[in-house]
């Protein structure tokens, strides 16, 4: 009856002249895979398979077809396809069957999202040398930080790494560069999109890909590295942030730390870190990739550095640099008194730096203070030129009335305002708007609660070159 069906459908498909890139051709893998979706399926996360490209699953099926030299023609026509074009979409579905002309649009997506995150993998020869879809891009770890994680996997002179949770391979790619690596993942799709891009990047390691529940596993007494899913529900938009709704749960987290020899645990960078385990133990640390925070790592065993330990550490084109140490408790950092605008700086430190709760120990090292409490942000009568933080030249400090610093601003002649707040104090996207002026002189703008008064801080941004920048 099956087999029937299949035949239907690839006699209709010829009648209308369709170019099936062999999907229908191919009659077996599509039965394979239909029984596979039938039955097997519900026993995906139970199955352990020492080859990715095994797993015959329908998608599976088709992200191979599109990526075979027989579908070349349909990923240059994806390529070209303007993807908000419905006449565009409709007009390859034409020519091709709809189920392989969504995995070439989506491929397209996602490589071109992939250029900046994983350079090395995109400048392999091919429109199919590096493969994923959109969301594996955005929650692969990129190019930059796991080459980063693998540095510390290398200094612990780490041979052996069963990557759980893969994903794409952003992290098992640079892991396979100075150590084997048995990666797994419970999706069939994930683990051939990272089987494929291991075996494209060619390391000096071996590598392998199992489709399996990573519970189940059994790792031996190998180093693991694990990106637990942070998604509340599969298919949807929002993040889980509680580390109890992490999957695998933090149970199966906490076996892990206590058993295996080293282990890093990728986390979200708002994760609770009270909630975590064996605090004296492990270390923590917060990563920031040219200024934006990306990820937080519990680092155990052989892979810790200093046990008890937090440190941020800030990613930039050629350089790594990291602050380490224990975590301020309350009291420890120094608040300003008042802040006087003809001798005044205001710094707005990396993220890494202040989630990591080391930003007393860097105002303590500056001489800095902050504005008022919580707030995480620092002046002093100097500026400190630091890569930590993002130095403003304070011209005026306000009561915040918004009348007031519009005539202020105006009075001054500005352009772009940047409007920069904390807490919700007021709506920086509404104000930006409405308080940009005729001239030309950039600004930016912080309304801060200090106490039961709201102030606005009038400043000028500074470039890493120390001179005043010309754009807000």
């Amino acid at each position: 009856m099956v087999l029937g069906i299949v035949v239907r459908v690839s006699l209709r498909l010829q009648s209308k002249k369709i170019d099936t890139c062999g999907f229908v051709q191919k009659p077996i893998a599509v039965l394979i895979g239909l029984q596979y979706a039938a039955g097997e399926r519900r026993q995906r996360s139970k199955r352990f398979m020492t080859d990715a490209k095994r797993t015959e699953s329908p998608e599976v099926v088709a992200w191979q077809q599109v990526c075979s030299p027989d579908c070349a023609e349909l990923r240059a026509a994806a390529a070209g396809c303007e993807p908000r074009s419905a006449a565009a979409i409709a007009g390859l579905r034409k020519r091709w069957p709809a189920a392989l002309v969504t995995v070439a649009l989506e491929l397209t997506r996602a490589r071109d999202k992939a250029r900046r995150k994983f350079p090395d993998a995109m400048s392999f020869a091919g429109d199919v040398a590096f493969v994923a879809d959109v969301a594996g891009v955005e929650q692969g770890t990129s190019q930059r930080v796991a080459r980063h994680k693998g540095a510390r996997f290398s200094a612990a002179r780490i041979n052996a790494v069963h990557d759980f949770c893969c994903g794409i391979g952003g992290d098992a790619l640079e892991l396979s560069r100075i150590a084997a690596v048995h990666a797994v993942d419970a999706d069939p799709v994930r683990a051939w999109m990272c089987q494929h891009n291991l075996q494209q990047a060619g390391g000096e390691h071996s590598t392998t890909v199992s489709v399996a529940d990573v519970t189940d596993f059994d790792c031996g007494s190998a180093a693991v590295h694990i990106d637990p899913s942070r998604r509340e529900e599969a298919g949807q938009r929002r993040r889980a942030w509680h580390y109890r709704d992490y999957r695998p749960d933090p149970t199966f987290l906490e076996q892990l730390v206590e058993r295996q020899p080293a282990v890093a645990i990728k986390l979200g960078p708002g994760v609770d870190f009270a909630e975590l385990p064996q605090p004296e133990q492990t270390e923590i640390e917060l990563i920031s990739d040219r200024g934006t925070l990306v990820q937080a790592v519990l680092w155990s065993g052989a892979l810790v550095q200093e046990p008890g330990t937090r440190s941020a550490t800030l990613l930039l084109n050629d350089s790594v640099l990291t602050v380490r140490g224990r975590p301020a408790t309350v009291g420890e950092m120094p608040v300003a008194t008042s802040v006087e605008p003809a001798r005044a700086w205001l710094f707005e430190p990396d993220a890494a730096l202040e989630r990591a709760q080391l930003l007393a120990q860097f105002a303590v090292q500056h001489g800095l203070s902050e504005v008022a409490p919580g707030l995480g942000l620092l002046t002093g009568s100097v500026d400190v030129q630091s890569p930590w933080c993002t130095s403003f030249r304070v011209a005026e400090v306000l009561p915040w009335r918004e009348g007031r610093v519009r005539r202020w601003l105006a009075d001054h002649g500005a352009g772009i305002v940047e409007v920069k707040t904390r807490g919700g104090v007021a709506d920086a996207n509404a104000l930006q708007r409405s308080l940009r002026g005729a001239g030309s002189v950039p600004y930016t703008l912080f309304v801060l609660r200090t106490g039961q008064k709201k102030i606005a801080m009038i400043t000028r941004r500074i470039d890493p070159a120390g001179d005043e920048s010309t754009t807000a």
